[in-house]
């Protein structure tokens, strides 16, 4: 065991505990009187006390000192387990210099902190694991920790009670952190129904203590993700303020399912305006215009991370379910307040002018936050001058860092707590909690009444626990507690519906009592469990039945679960309910979204019923949910791209006013109007296409063009194309090592399947860059882009320069790769002319510009 006296601690720190109340009303300043720090200035590094003397802090709060330097260096990531302990990854080789020289050393631990006084201090820490490599997330389970050490999870546990690791299982790998730590997989949470999830990382997993289960998910989000009471997924990815899951993401990670799905990663946040106490120069693209405003502070949100869901009324119930967002670049922690917009949220942005906790400390670098145990906030302070990693360092940064001795120091670090102290009266009791109380102490029965708390970590932790022991001898007083009535006990019930299931003690009464409900909360739950549930030995559940009735709810979020279970029936049953579907619910758009999730091998099957009907589409819904499920058989393997080309000819040949819809989903996916058209393979010839073309039926003529960009067996295109294969063998050399430095490099951001990440990268499939001249994309790899517009309004932002491609090989090889992959027809790149390219542009230090790169011939 190793640990740090409370004394030593004491006489670095200079308190234990340091608390400010600050009420300035307008614009502030420096809490201490003192002029912001000019750029040209160096920053001198404040201990403890004298940097909480430097926190703003909304009016009727108080900020206090939890932990520090030396008890922890450079933390980035904790949690707390259910003996109030808190777990904290402290990433110290993190950036030593603008260089990163180092990084990679294992110097990086987990540290266990304690406050065994009771006083509000941490005044105990135990190394629990070190020599680790960039670790980036810890969560206590089954006895000891989840740890992600790339590029693998771990499970952690103290055998011989020494408070040291000794015995570690891998039980999954596959996660990036090492060249690049800001865009690989980190967390994790437990979810409300038992699987741990990640930000930045494309799978979730179930672990029980013995087997491992992964489930394919969307990449989302950066660093950081929390939930709410329904267990909603929320991130925060740099510029975008809010995401959101508004329903389970695992369902857009089935197989057979690409492109994005509505209501996934969805942007909730519209105002990322942010309100910093002093000027902010250190900012990576503090160059750019927009970035800063004229007094120099940041305009708006550049590295939101660290996002905690107010599951609490410690702060009173107005601040029940709020955000809490870190920004380090602007030295503050944003309030956001979580809204019901029609069938979505929005995440409004309520201090103006001001920020809910900020600082004029420069090194004050929030990168998480969390609620704890007691019903407060704390907020997790690597207590940096550099956290911009050098994949995406700018020469602008890296150039003020030198200038204000931002560099140093490398081994502080604290933790911070936000107290109410305004003595309202509406306010939880403020008691300390017993320690007797708290859950890791109590037994199975005393765990199932903490399911019923008004504050998120003690249901989730006893939930947890229940789990963990196997704890099948409260499954009636659960089972109670989920048949409890009335709204308040929803999220109990919902919780103690989950825990049944996952201790597999849920009935079949159990689930037809749920889905018969009042509560849509337990009738979207009941649809869910059932999908696992009718397969266990003795079961009667219908899902077909259940999922066919829900599908006319009164609720919308029971339809929406309802069709998205759809996909986890047999295929009559799937089919059949996919038709009602699509017939009574294509009008809402998240229906629309579960089911494309659910007919994934099935959308032919699905066209061909519906059109059956000459009735149907009627009316805009349904011209929608045709054009939806068309461009999935176009993007699907196998012969449905065939079978929809001969559908459509049918309808052309028959004068059928469908078609035109039809044909357009084809002219769109060859873009055969525009200067850079896209190749359509079928796995057999479009004999009836070819005879409808031929035709001089509505239609036809739109049909010709697009059967130029057609290709099958013994028929190429008529327009000039290169296509992989006619790659020579030094260039296929190229493209296979391409996909290695993409999979490295790029596909954290734009997904292994290229097709990028809700609010965070765009799509490459037929992206115009890796479609046009070869230049233009390997300018963007050496310098980054500035801009482009997101779908549905919101700009990209900026992609930072590909910095770990210092090889031309590696350069060329990843342009070659993007370029003829996923319907890409871009040229080859030669190591060659990635040199020239570099050696040409070597004085530039900003991305590029769109305009600019049109500009471009090569």
């Amino acid at each position: 065991m190793r640990s740090t006296s409370s004394i030593a601690w004491m006489n670095l720190a200079a308190a234990a505990v340091v608390a400010v109340v600050i009420s300035l009303p307008g614009p502030r300043r420096h809490s201490d009187g003192a002029e912001p720090v000019a750029a040209s200035q160096a920053v001198p590094a404040l201990d403890p006390a004298a940097s909480a003397a430097r926190f703003e802090v909304l009016p009727g709060f108080r900020i206090e000192l939890v932990a520090s330097e030396p008890m922890i260096q450079a933390p980035v990531a904790a949690a707390f387990d259910e003996f109030g302990r808190m777990w904290v990854v402290e990433m110290r080789t993190y950036m030593p210099d603008v260089l990163g020289t180092g990084e990679l050393e294992p110097q990086n631990r987990v540290v266990v902190l304690e406050d065994t006084d009771g006083d509000g201090a941490m005044d105990r820490s135990t190394v629990f694991m070190d020599n680790l490599v960039l670790p980036r997330g810890v969560a206590p389970s089954r006895g000891g920790a989840l740890v992600i050490e790339p590029p693998n999870l771990i499970h952690a546990v103290d055998t011989d009670g020494d408070g040291r690791a000794d015995a570690r299982r891998v039980l999954v790998g596959g996660f990036g952190g090492r060249d690049n730590p800001e865009h690989a997989g980190n967390g994790p949470i437990l979810g409300l129904d038992g699987w741990w999830e990640f930000a930045q990382h494309g799978a979730r997993v179930r672990f029980d203590g013995e087997s491992v289960r992964t489930q394919r998910t969307p990449v989302i989000g950066q660093w950081g993700l929390t939930r709410d009471d329904r267990g909603r997924l929320y991130y925060t990815p740099n510029s975008n303020p809010l995401l959101v899951d508004l329903f389970p993401r695992h369902y857009a990670g089935r197989e057979g399912v690409s492109g994005w799905i509505a209501g996934i990663g969805e942007s909730i946040g519209r105002d990322g305006s942010t309100w910093p106490a002093i000027p902010t120069p250190a900012v990576n693209r503090g160059y750019r215009e927009q970035t800063l405003r004229k007094d120099g502070t940041l305009a708006s949100l550049t590295a939101a991370c660290g996002p905690a869901m107010f599951r609490s009324g410690r702060y009173g119930e107005s601040f029940r379910g709020d955000v809490f967002i870190c920004e380090p670049a602007g030295h503050l922690v944003k309030r956001l307040k979580i809204t019901a917009r029609g069938d979505s949220l929005d995440a409004v942005n309520i201090h103006q002018g001001t920020e809910f906790l900020r600082s004029s400390d420069e090194r004050f670098r929030p990168v998480n936050a969390l609620v704890g145990p007691d019903g407060h906030l704390y907020v997790i302070d690597m207590y940096r001058g550099l956290i911009q990693h050098r994949v995406f360092l700018t020469p602008h940064l890296a150039e003020i860092t030198r200038r204000l001795g931002l560099e140093t120091p490398i081994n502080a670090g604290r933790i911070w707590r936000i107290v109410r102290d305004d003595g309202s009266e509406d306010l939880a009791p403020r008691a300390k909690t017993d320690p007797r109380l708290l859950p890791g102490h109590l037994d199975d029965e005393g765990l199932v009444r903490l399911l019923g708390h008004d504050q998120g970590w003690w249901h989730d932790t006893a939930q947890r626990l229940l789990i963990e022991r196997r704890a099948i001898g409260v499954a009636e007083p659960l089972r109670e507690l989920a048949a409890a009535d009335g709204e308040a006990s929803s999220v109990a019930a919902v919780t103690a519906l989950w825990t049944l299931a996952e201790l597999g003690a849920a009935t079949d009464h159990d689930l037809a009592a749920a889905f018969a409900s009042p509560d849509p909360w337990r009738r979207v739950a009941a649809l869910r469990i059932a999908e696992e549930h009718r397969q266990a030995k003795g079961s009667t559940v219908n899902l077909g039945a259940m999922v066919l009735a829900a599908l006319s709810d009164t609720d919308s979020s029971v339809r929406v679960q309802a069709a998205l279970s759809a996909g986890s029936l047999t295929h009559a049953q799937r089919l059949e309910a996919l038709t009602l579907a699509v017939r009574t619910g294509t009008g809402e758009r998240l229906v629309r979204a579960a089911l494309k999730t659910s007919s994934a091998g099935l959308e032919m099957d699905l066209v061909e019923a519906l059109l059956a009907d000459e009735g149907w589409p009627s009316d805009h819904a349904g011209l929608a949910a045709l054009r939806d499920l068309a461009d999935s058989a176009l993007s699907s393997k196998g012969d449905a791209r065939r079978r929809l080309a001969d559908l459509t000819s049918r309808l052309v040949l028959a004068s059928d006013p469908r078609a035109e819809s039809l044909v357009e989903r084809f002219i769109s996916r060859t873009r055969a109007e525009s200067r850079e058209p896209v190749v359509l393979v079928f796995d057999a010839e479009p004999s009836e296409w070819l005879a409808a073309a031929a035709s001089e039926r509505p239609g036809s003529a739109a049909m010709r063009r697009a059967m130029a960009l057609f290709e099958w067996p013994g028929r190429a295109a008529s327009v000039p194309r290169r296509e992989a294969v006619d790659l020579t063998a030094e260039q296929w050399g190229l493209y296979r090592r391409g996909r290695e430095v993409f999979a490295r490099a790029c596909a954290s951001c734009h997904q292994p399947d290229g097709l990028g990440s809700p609010g965070l990268a765009p799509s490459l499939a037929g992206s115009s860059l890796a479609n046009g001249p070869p230049g233009r994309l390997v300018r963007v790899l050496l310098h980054g882009l500035d801009g482009g517009y997101m779908p549905g309004g919101g700009s990209w932002g900026v992609m930072p320069p590909a910095t770990g491609l210092t090889e031309s090989g590696d350069l060329a090889a990843v342009a070659t790769y993007v370029g003829r992959s996923w319907g890409n027809t871009g040229d080859a790149v030669t190591p060659a002319s990635a040199a020239r390219i570099r050696q040409i542009t070597r004085d530039r230090t900003r991305p590029w510009t769109r305009d600019e790169l049109g500009r471009l011939r090569e």
